[in-house]
């Protein structure tokens, strides 16, 4: 469940989740948890369980995430990040951070320059 509240009035902002299962709740300053919550929303199509057009969803902190889906999960691997570090010089492809090529020691895109 996202708990919102209005910043301005054209302007609503998400300021807490709170997980459906075990009511934890959690919000964009506490990083690492904000950034693993689960949620899902649909709506659900003719004959669907759900209820013909019913909107249904849930939002799960990634404890409860685990719990519940950790026998029918796929683990797929690591996402290959597609980012871009603050500090490269996009034309050239250099780790402005030491003022050299990046080789993987600094720089977060290490293995896409090394890629390419």
């Amino acid at each position: 469940m996202k708990k919102c509240a209005v910043v301005k009035i054209d302007h609503i902002k998400i300021v807490e989740i709170i997980c459906d299962k075990c009511g934890k709740k959690i919000t964009p300053e506490d990083t690492l948890e904000w950034q693993e919550v689960v949620s899902w929303q649909t709506v659900g199509g003719y004959g669907s369980v759900w209820g013909d057009g019913e909107t249904v969803g849930f939002d799960l902190c990634q404890n409860c995430a685990y719990e519940t889906f950790k026998k029918s999960i796929r683990i797929l691997g690591r996402q290959k990040m597609d980012f871009i570090c603050e500090n490269l010089d996009s034309e050239h492809y250099i780790c402005l951070c030491d003022g050299e090529k990046c080789r993987g020691s600094s720089c977060p895109i290490a293995e896409i320059i090394e890629e390419e």
